[in-house]
């Protein structure tokens, strides 16, 4: 244990239930997963919503693909849902579970030759983030910035 994390566990350990963060990063293998949806199919679902559409199967299955046992929270997460928009070259969606107080949301984005990037934020206070997929579509600052608004790491 890093010296610098000694407060914090004794903090933890003395105020039982305060919430501590942990970012769980994607797994290398995840970032060679690919959406199926061409540049301009992916281009075409800004102003809507994931899932509204029949045609949005072989998305959520690419999804299903990439989030394994966390598909349902992330699904979850996406209740109540902000219609997508392109940033730069990629689309961005995010949605929250409604009664949570944004704690319990989904993020993604979808980016071009297929690549994807999922959060999906849960825990006490929404401090339990698990990303998965291609971290390289968070090099636009746009797109980071809009990632970390939505992980509550930039205010």
């Amino acid at each position: 244990m890093r010296r610098r994390d000694v407060p914090a566990v004794f903090l933890a350990w003395l105020v039982p239930g305060i919430a501590t963060s942990a970012i769980v990063k994607p797994l290398p293998a995840s970032a060679k997963l690919r959406h199926r949806l061409s540049d301009a199919q992916v281009f075409a679902l800004a102003g809507r919503k994931l899932g509204m559409s029949k045609s949005d199967a072989v998305l959520l299955a690419d999804f299903a693909r990439l989030l394994g046992s966390r598909h349902a929270d992330f699904i979850a997460g996406l209740t109540d849902q902000v219609a997508m928009h392109r940033v730069g070259d990629t689309i961005t969606g995010e949605g929250t579970r409604p009664g949570t107080m944004s704690y319990e949301a989904s993020f993604f984005v979808l980016g071009p030759r297929g690549a994807m990037f999922a959060v999906v934020k849960s825990g006490r206070f929404g401090a339990d983030i698990a990303e998965f997929g291609d971290v390289g579509l968070l090099a636009a600052w746009t797109v980071r910035h809009r990632y970390l608004e939505f992980t509550d790491l930039d205010e």
